[in-house]
């Protein structure tokens, strides 16, 4: 199996560089050198064919992007092989980030979430392309002259064509309310409007924050999350 590595990237306050120095052996292993290459030799986004690949050092690519700290964390054969943090969670306090360190998951949770209902329809226990309100147990998206011919789908909510509202929105700081996912599709007690279609499904391209959560399998439903039924028994 090839290897998988994930880089998670927030945006903070400081650009200084600084190994996770409790995950380091104080002995060189060949973990490390393997970190080392991967830290020494990060590839661009895109290649353009016949031409030199540029490579950069992660040092050298958060101070391009202005980025105080990073943390990684290199997946193999669906285990986390290794982890380390660059930089510092807080600089004030001059506090390194380390394994523990919280970094808001934001869109990130979106490639997991997509994988799992991509799962459910290869067993066959989700359609892509059926309406989504009959599998949508604690919230369901209100019909419209827009949802009359054209509904929103599983594969519209994964490809951001669903014709839905609220393309972002922001985190919750430590001590704030944290509304339900059922609240925020409502626009109740959180800062973004509600969940709504307002272009016909299927037509157009538009990015939609909350694509995911409104089709996951989330929970049991008593808490407040969205459900999708991955099958044809009714939910408790």
């Amino acid at each position: 199996m090839k290897l998988l590595g994930i880089i998670t990237v927030l945006l903070l306050t400081d650009t200084t560089l600084t190994p996770l120095a409790s995950d380091r052996p104080t002995n060189a292993t060949e973990t490390d050198a393997r970190v080392e290459k991967i830290m020494n030799g990060l590839l661009p986004a895109a290649v353009i064919k016949g031409q030199p690949i540029p490579r950069m050092t992660l040092a050298e690519r958060m101070k391009y992007y202005n980025v105080p700290e990073v943390s990684v964390a290199f997946f193999k054969n669906g285990r986390v092989d290794w982890a380390r943090g660059y930089g510092f969670a807080d600089r004030t306090m001059n506090k390194p980030v380390t394994a523990d360190t919280l970094f808001q998951a934001a869109s990130i949770s979106k490639s997991v979430t997509a994988f799992a209902a991509l799962r459910l329809v290869q067993q066959g226990k989700l359609s892509l392309d059926e309406d989504v309100n009959p599998r949508l147990v604690s919230w369901k998206v209100p019909d419209n002259e827009f949802t009359k011919t054209e509904k929103v789908t599983l594969r519209r909510l994964l490809s951001h064509t669903a014709g839905t509202t609220v393309p972002s929105l922001g985190g919750y700081k430590t001590g704030e309310y944290m509304p339900t996912t059922v609240q925020v599709l409502n626009g109740e007690r959180t800062s973004n409007e509600p969940v709504r279609v307002d272009h016909v499904s299927g037509k157009e391209f538009r990015y939609f924050w909350r694509r995911l959560r409104d089709c996951a399998p989330i929970d049991d439903g008593r808490n407040g999350q969205v459900l999708l039924r991955s099958d044809a028994r009714p939910c408790a």
